[in-house]
C-alpha cells in the first residue's frame, strides 16, 4: 500500500517553491541525515499531507535531505504502478535564467565574456531532471537552436558538464537513453545565424522553448531490410543527420535493425574500398538513440558477444575510401556487407 522515493537533497529543489499531490494521493515527508558514506538516516518523518505542500524554510528547517512515502486513497496496492508515482508529484519551479556565454564540455561554470562569440549564446541554470524528465518534447523556436547540457553535480565540486549534444532546431524529444544516468540538465541557445548578440535578450529565452510530453501509444520497433539514407548518424543524437552538402553526401546512414535480426550471424564483411561506423542505439518513446559508435571499420567485423555488450539495436554508417558521393548510389550499398553464418 505504500511506495518510498529515492532520497533527494536540499539543493536539488533549490528552484521549487511548491509541490501539489494529485487527488487521490498523499504523502508523508522523510527527513534524513547522510554520513558521506552513502548511508543514509532518517531523522523525522512528519504526518500525511494531501494538496499543495510550499517548499519554503519552514519545510526544510534545519534538514538537507528529504524523501516521500507516497499512498493511495483509499489504500491500494501500488506495486505495479512504481513508474506512474513521480507523475502523482507537480512542482512548481521558479523561471527557467539564462547568462550571457555557454556551458563548455568538461565545464564547471558557465564560460562568459564580452566577445562577439560568447554574445550570441545563452546558458540557462542547471535544473534537475525530475522537472524535465525524459518523454519531455522540447519545441525550439524557428530561427533558434539549442544544445542540451547533461551534468553532474557534487556538494563538494559543483556541476561539471558530463555531455552535450549537437545543435538541434525544430522539435527535440528527451530520451531515457539521452539522459543515461545524468541527473541535471541545462541549455545553450543562440540563434540559427551566427554572431547574432542575444546578450541584452536573456529575458526571453525560456519563451524560445516550449516543454510537453510526449503521450503517443509506445510502437513497437519492427526489423526491415537493411537500406540506407543519406547522412550519418551522431552521438546522441535522435535522427539521421541528412543535408545537401558534399560531406553529408560522402556518408549513409542504414535503418536500425535489433539484436534479434542478426541471430546466427557470425560476423559482417565490409567491402574493399568502403568503411563503417557501427552505432548502436536504445529505443524509447518510440525513438531511437545513438549511444555509442564505434571508429571507422574495415574489413571483417565479429559479432559476438563483445560486439554486442548491452546493446539491443544496431545500424551503419558507410563512406567510401577516398570519400566519394554515395547519395546517387543507395540502393547499391546493402550489398556491400556481407553478414557470414555461424559454423
Amino acid at each position: 500500500g505504500y511506495a518510498a522515493s529515492n532520497v533527494l537533497s536540499k539543493h536539488y529543489f533549490e528552484d521549487v517553491t511548491e509541490f501539489a499531490i494529485a487527488d487521490g494521493y498523499q504523502v508523508k515527508m522523510i527527513y534524513l541525515s547522510y554520513d558521506g558514506y552513502g548511508n543514509y538516516k532518517v531523522l523525522f518523518r512528519t504526518s500525511t499531507f494531501t494538496g499543495t505542500i510550499v517548499m519554503d524554510a519552514a519545510f526544510w528547517g534545519d534538514y538537507e535531505y528529504v524523501a516521500f512515502n507516497i499512498s493511495s486513497i483509499p489504500s491500494s496496492d501500488l506495486s505495479g504502478v512504481l513508474d506512474t508515482l513521480p507523475g502523482q508529484f507537480s512542482f512548481t519551479r521558479t523561471a527557467m535564467t539564462f547568462t550571457s556565454g555557454y556551458w563548455n564540455s568538461g565545464a564547471t561554470e558557465i564560460t562568459t565574456g564580452d566577445t562577439t562569440f560568447i554574445k550570441q549564446y545563452a546558458a540557462s541554470n542547471p535544473i534537475p531532471r525530475t522537472f524535465i524528465p525524459a518523454g519531455t518534447i522540447i519545441t525550439i523556436e524557428a530561427g533558434y537552436k539549442v544544445k542540451v547540457i547533461f551534468l553532474s553535480y557534487s556538494s563538494e565540486t559543483g556541476y561539471k558538464v558530463e555531455f552535450r549534444t549537437g545543435d538541434n532546431t525544430g522539435e527535440l524529444l528527451l530520451t531515457d537513453a539521452m539522459y543515461k544516468e545524468y541527473q541535471y540538465i541545462a541549455f545553450n541557445i543562440s540563434q540559427t545565424t551566427a554572431n547574432i548578440d542575444e546578450s541584452g535578450n536573456l529575458d526571453t529565452m525560456e519563451a524560445k522553448m516550449v516543454f510537453s510530453m510526449f503521450d503517443e501509444a509506445i510502437v513497437d520497433h519492427v526489423d526491415a531490410a537493411l537500406s540506407f539514407t543519406t547522412g550519418y548518424y551522431e552521438d546522441n543524437k535522435t535522427a539521421i543527420t541528412t543535408g545537401d552538402t558534399a560531406f553529408i553526401k560522402g556518408f549513409a546512414a542504414s535503418n536500425v535493425l535489433s539484436k534479434d535480426y542478426f541471430a546466427g550471424k557470425a560476423s559482417v564483411e565490409v567491402a574493399a574500398g568502403y568503411q563503417v561506423r557501427v552505432v548502436f542505439l536504445a529505443y524509447d518513446h518510440n525513438t531511437y538513440t545513438v549511444v555509442y559508435r564505434t571508429a571507422n571499420l574495415t574489413g571483417t567485423i565479429i559479432m559476438d558477444a563483445a560486439f554486442w555488450a548491452n546493446y539491443e539495436y544496431v545500424a551503419f554508417t558507410i563512406s567510401s575510401v577516398p570519400s566519394s558521393d554515395l547519395s546517387g548510389v543507395l540502393e547499391t550499398l546493402p550489398a556491400l556487407l556481407t553478414f557470414v553464418d555461424e559454423v
